[in-house]
C-alpha cells in the first residue's frame, strides 16, 4: 500500500504536533534538524523527532520491550557483541575453523545473516536451493541462533522484525519515511505494521535542465567543480551547493587542495591555515584512524612487547602525553638518539633505559616514570581480565601518562575524547558475550572497535557540501553538480553475497546481485538527483591513468555529453605566472672566522662534494637516522673494534700471540668479544648477539691468523688520538692500530664495509682518512693498510714503502710496494690536496659539486641530503653530472 505524501512545507507543523521522521541516513536526519531550527519562530523548541532508521527501530523496541508489548523480551547485542559472538561460533565450527579467521571473513558471514532478515529470505529455500558455501553458512547461522537464545537475546539483524510485530495494529504517531529510494522486504513489512500512521516525505521537484560534460581526468573534472562552487558562492552566498563524488575517499585529499586553492585560498598563507572552510567534506573515517585515538592505541601497545620505530618515534612526538610541551625538545633528541643507536624492533626495555638517560641518551624523566607506572598497571596479575576491566585499566593507563595531553582540545578532539569513551564502553560490553581476555585480545577488540566505528565530527553549517553517492537520499540544493559518473561507477558492480544461492539473490532483486536491478536503480538515482536542486550538473573523466572511461548509461536520456571547460587558475598558477625570476649564483659560504675542529669525515665530504661538507659540518643539517631491522652495520663495526682493541692491548705482541694454543687463542678471541658485545650490542635481542658474537669472533680469528704470518711485531698503540692542523681546521681523530716492526711503523685501519687504497689517491681523494694518518703519525711510516673484517675478504691491503733493507711488512698480493722515492713523493702529494680542501672549507667553497652523481660508487650514492641540494633537479638541467 502506497503511503499518503506531505511535502517539505508541511513537515514542520507535523513535527511540532509530535510526528516522527525516520530518515534514510544519518545525514539526512542532521538536515532535517537544521531545516526544523532555521523555520522555527521561537528561541527554544522541543527537539522534533527525527532518527535515522536504525536508530528508530532501536527506540521502538526499548519502548516496546521496557512497557511490556513484548511476549518474549530479548537483550539487543550490539555490534560489537554480535560481531564477537559470530567469531566464537565460526571459530568451533570443524569447517570454518580451518579458514583464516580474519574480521574479514567474519563480516562475510554477518553480512550474509543480515541479508537474510532484510530481505525476509525463507530458511527452507535455502536450505533447499544451497551450495557448499551456503551450507556452512546455515550451518554456522543455526549455531549462532543457539548462542543468541542461550542468552536470550537477539541482535540488530532481528530487530526490524520483532519492531514491526510488535507494532502491528497499534496506534500512535504518524511517522513520516524520508529519502529511501525503496525499501527492503523488512522495512516495507515495518511500514505495513503502521497502516495509517506511516506518511512518506514528497521527493523534490525540481525541473531543471542537467547539462552533462566530459573532462580529461578526474583532476580536471574536480578542479573545475570547485571554481563552479566558487562561482555559485560569488553569485549567492547563501546558496546550498552541492558536490557529490561516488569514490569520496580516494579523492578527498585532491579534493581539499583544490577547495581551499579555489573557495578558501586566504588558508594557503601562513599564519591562515586555521581559517574557517565554507565548505565541509562528509567523509567518515575509522575512529582509530583519528590523531588522539591512534595515539591512546599506539600508547597501549607499549605494554605488548617490542615496537618499531615508527610507533616509538609518533609516542615520543604525539602532543597527547603528560609534559608533551614542556619536555618536547628532549624527546626529540631521544628520537634522533634513538634512530642512531636501536636496531628494530625496540624493545620497551630499551626505550625505557632511553626516557632515563641511561647509555648517554637524552633522557625524559616525565615520560619514563609515566610509562613505567602504566606498563606495571597493565602487567598486573590476572593475565585473563574480563573486557569491562581491561577497559578501566585502559583508561587508567591512559591517565597515567597524560593522555589527552596538556594542551586545551578543539571541538573535534572532544568530540574525538567522546567517540573514545563510546569505544572503550563497547569493549566493556564484550562481557555478555566472552569471557577473560588477555591483554593482546583486549587490545585487538578495540583495535576492531575503532576500525569499524566511523567517524566525522560535528561542524558548524556551510553552503558547499561535498558528499558520497549514498548521502544524497532525500537532500535538496540550490546548485548541485554530480562527479564521476562513468560506467565503471553507475550501474554498480555486481558483488553478490558468496554465502547465499546467487540465483536467488537475482530473483528477489537483492543488491548488487542482477545486472538489471542495478540499471533500474542508477536510472532512478540519476532521475532523482536531476531532480534535486534548480541547478544540475553531472560530469565523468575520460580517463583514468591509461585507460579510457565511458559515460555511465544512466546518463544517456540526458543528452549527448559537452566538452568541460578547465576551471579558474588557481592561486598557486596564478602566484607562477605572475612570477619575477632573478638568476643568482651562490657557491660560497661565509669563511671561517676562526679555527675549527673536525674529524677525517669533514675533508671526506669536502672532497667528496663541497656542498655536503658545508651543510653537514656548518649547518648541522643531519636528517633522522632510520633505524634497521637487526643489527646496524655501525654497530657491527664498533663491537668489531673494541673486541680487537681489547685483544691487542692483552696480547701487547704478536709473540704473545703466536706462543698460545689454538684454543686458547678462540678462548682469548672470545674474552675480547663478550665485553664488546654486551657494551656495543645493547638493546639488541639476545639471539641476535650470539649470532653476531660468534661470526665477529670467526673474523677476528682470520685476522688474528693474517698477523700471525707477518714478520714478529709489538702494539705501538691501539685507538691512538691524534690532532693535525690544516690551516684553520683541525682534525682530530683515533688510529684503530699502530704496529711496531722493528723501527718501522704500520698504521692500521679496520673496516666492515669495502674499502681500496685506491681512494687515498686524487686532487678529491675518496677516503681521505689513512693519508690523514701517515701526515699525522710524527714518526715515519713504513706501511699503512686496510684491516677488513668483511666476510670473505679477510686480510690486509694497502701499500708499504720499499726499500734494499725494509723487510716485508704486510705480505700478500693486496700489499704493494711503493719505492721509497716514490713514498715521500705520495706523501708530499697527499699533505697538498689535503691542505686544499681545508683550505676550501674554510675559505667557504661550496658548491654542489659530487663526484660521479650518477654512479653507484658516487659521491651521491648514500648522500642523506639529496632534497636539500635538490640534486635531482640539478642532473636534469644539466648542471651536474658524471663527465
Amino acid at each position: 500500500m502506497d503511503q499518503p505524501e506531505i511535502s517539505r512545507a508541511e513537515l514542520p507543523g507535523m513535527l511540532a504536533r509530535g510526528a516522527w521522521v525516520v530518515t534514510a541516513t544519518r545525514r539526512l536526519a542532521r538536515a532535517l534538524h537544521l531545516e526544523y531550527a532555521r523555520h522555527s519562530s521561537r528561541e527554544s523548541w522541543p527537539t522534533p523527532r527525527i532518527l535515522p532508521w536504525s536508530a528508530w527501530i532501536q527506540h521502538q523496541y526499548r519502548e516496546l520491550r521496557d512497557f511490556g508489548r513484548l511476549s518474549e523480551p530479548q537483550r539487543c547485542l550490539d555490534e560489537t557483541q554480535s560481531a564477537a559472538l559470530w567469531e566464537q561460533v565460526l571459530a568451533r565450527d570443524e569447517t570454518a575453523s580451518r579458514l583464516l579467521l580474519s574480521a574479514g571473513v567474519a563480516e562475510g558471514f554477518r553480512d550474509a545473516w543480515r541479508l537474510v532478515h532484510e530481505w525476509r529470505l525463507p530458511w527452507g529455500e535455502l536450505h533447499a536451493r544451497a551450495h557448499e558455501d551456503c551450507r556452512v553458512f546455515l550451518r554456522v547461522a543455526r549455531a549462532y541462533q543457539r548462542e543468541l537464545d542461550q542468552r536470550q537475546a537477539l541482535d540488530g539483524a532481528q530487530l526490524a522484525g520483532v519492531v514491526a510485530a510488535g507494532l502491528a495494529g497499534t496506534a500512535g504517531d504518524p511517522v513520516v519515511l524520508a529519502g529511501f529510494d525503496r525499501f527492503t522486504p523488512a522495512q516495507q513489512a515495518m511500514v505495513s505494521s503502521l497502516g495509517a500512521r506511516a506518511h512518506r516525505l514528497a521527493a523534490a521537484g525540481h525541473r531543471p535542465v542537467p547539462q552533462v560534460l566530459a573532462f580529461g581526468d578526474a583532476r580536471a573534472e574536480l578542479a573545475a567543480a570547485a571554481a563552479w562552487a566558487r562561482q555559485q558562492l560569488e553569485a549567492d552566498p547563501g546558496a546550498r551547493i552541492g558536490i557529490v563524488v561516488p569514490e569520496l575517499e580516494a579523492h578527498a585529499p585532491v579534493l581539499e587542495q583544490l577547495l581551499d586553492d579555489a573557495v578558501a585560498p586566504a588558508r594557503l598563507w601562513p599564519g591562515h591555515g586555521d581559517d574557517p572552510r565554507p565548505w565541509n567534506i562528509s567523509l567518515a573515517r575509522p575512529l582509530g584512524a583519528t590523531p588522539l585515538a591512534a595515539a591512546a592505541l599506539e600508547l597501549l601497545a607499549f605494554a605488548q612487547g617490542p615496537m618499531s620505530l615508527a610507533t616509538v618515534s609518533r609516542a615520543l612526538r604525539t602532543p597527547f602525553t603528560a609534559a608533551a610541551l614542556t619536555e618536547g625538545p628532549d624527546r626529540a633528541r631521544l628520537e634522533a638518539w634513538l634512530r642512531e643507536h636501536s636496531s628494530e624492533p625496540i624493545m620497551p626495555d630499551a626505550l625505557l633505559r632511553g626516557l632515563r638517560g641511561e647509555g648517554r641518551a637524552p633522557g625524559c624523566p616525565v615520560l619514563a616514570a609515566a610509562l613505567t607506572e602504566a606498563l606495571e598497571l597493565l602487567a598486573e596479575t590476572p593475565r585473563r581480565r574480563p573486557a569491562s576491566r581491561w577497559a578501566a585499566d585502559f583508561s587508567r593507563a591512559l591517565r597515567v601518562l597524560g593522555w589527552p595531553g596538556e594542551a586545551t582540545l578543539d571541538s573535534a578532539e572532544w568530540q574525538t575524547l567522546q567517540a573514545w569513551s563510546e569505544a572503550l564502553d563497547a569493549l566493556a560490553g564484550l562481557d555478555a558475550v566472552a569471557g577473560g581476555l588477555t591483554l593482546a585480545e583486549a587490545l585487538t577488540r578495540l583495535r576492531r572497535v575503532l576500525a569499524e566505528r566511523r567517524f566525522q565530527p560535528e561542524s558548524p553549517e556551510v553552503p558547499i557540501q561535498v558528499l558520497g553517492m549514498p548521502e544524497t537520499a532525500g537532500l535538496e540544493f540550490d546548485a548541485l553538480w554530480v562527479t564521476g559518473l562513468h560506467d565503471g561507477i553507475l550501474p554498480a558492480a555486481l558483488r553478490p553475497s558468496a554465502l547465499l544461492p546467487a540465483a536467488l539473490q537475482r530473483e528477489r532483486a537483492m543488491p548488487r546481485a542482477c545486472p538489471d536491478t542495478e540499471r533500474a536503480l542508477a536510472g532512478r538515482l540519476v532521475a532523482r538527483l536531476a531532480a534535486s536542486a534548480g541547478q544540475v550538473g553531472f560530469s565523468y573523466p575520460l580517463l583514468e591513468g591509461d585507460e579510457p572511461l565511458r559515460p555511465s548509461p544512466a546518463l544517456a536520456p540526458l543528452g549527448v555529453p559537452g566538452a568541460g571547460a578547465s576551471g579558474r587558475p588557481g592561486v598557486a598558477e596564478i602566484l607562477f605566472a605572475a612570477r619575477r625570476l632573478e638568476e643568482l649564483t651562490d657557491q660560497h659560504a661565509p669563511p671561517l672566522g676562526g679555527a675549527v675542529r673536525g674529524g677525517s669525515a669533514l675533508l671526506g665530504d669536502q672532497s667528496a662534494c663541497p656542498f655536503r661538507a658545508f651543510a653537514l659540518h656548518r649547518l648541522r643539517a643531519h636528517p633522522l637516522e632510520s633505524a634497521r631491522a637487526g643489527v646496524d652495520p655501525r654497530q657491527r663495526g664498533s663491537f668489531l673494534h673494541d673486541a680487537l682493541r681489547r685483544l691487542w692491548e692483552t696480547w701487547g705482541s704478536q709473540a704473545t700471540a703466536a706462543g698460545l694454543e689454538p684454543h686458547a687463542r678462540t678462548a682469548a678471541v672470545r674474552a675480547a668479544a663478550r665485553p664488546a658485545a654486551a657494551q656495543h650490542l645493547a638493546g639488541v635481542p639476545r639471539g641476535l648477539v650470539e649470532i653476531e658474537l660468534e661470526a665477529g669472533v670467526q673474523v677476528i680469528e682470520q685476522l688474528v691468523a693474517a698477523d700471525l704470518e707477518r714478520p714478529p711485531f709489538a702494539i705501538a698503540g691501539c685507538e691512538r688520538p691524534f690532532e693535525l692542523e690544516l690551516g684553520l681546521l683541525r682534525i682530530r681523530g683515533r688510529m684503530d692500530r699502530i704496529d711496531r716492526v722493528g723501527e718501522a711503523l704500520v698504521v692500521i685501519d679496520y673496516k666492515t664495509g669495502a674499502a681500496a687504497p685506491a681512494d687515498w689517491d686524487g686532487e678529491r681523494p675518496g677516503q681521505p682518512q689513512m693519508p690523514l694518518y701517515a701526515l699525522a703519525q710524527a714518526e715515519a711510516v713504513a706501511a699503512l693498510a686496510y684491516g677488513s673484517l668483511k666476510p670473505g675478504e679477510v686480510g690486509y691491503r694497502g701499500r708499504q714503502r720499499a726499500g734494499d733493507d725494509d723487510p716485508l711488512l704486510l705480505p700478500g698480493k693486496q700489499t704493494v710496494a711503493v719505492a721509497a722515492p716514490e713514498w715521500e713523493e705520495m706523501l708530499a702529494q697527499w699533505r697538498r690536496v689535503l691542505a686544499g680542501l681545508a683550505q676550501d672549507f674554510a675559505a667557504g667553497r661550496a658548491p654542489v659539486d659530487p663526484l660521479r652523481p650518477q654512479q653507484r660508487d658516487g659521491s651521491c650514492a648514500h648522500c642523506p641530503l639529496p632534497v636539500l641540494c635538490r640534486r635531482d633537479e640539478l642532473l636534469r638541467a644539466g648542471a651536474i653530472g658524471d663527465e
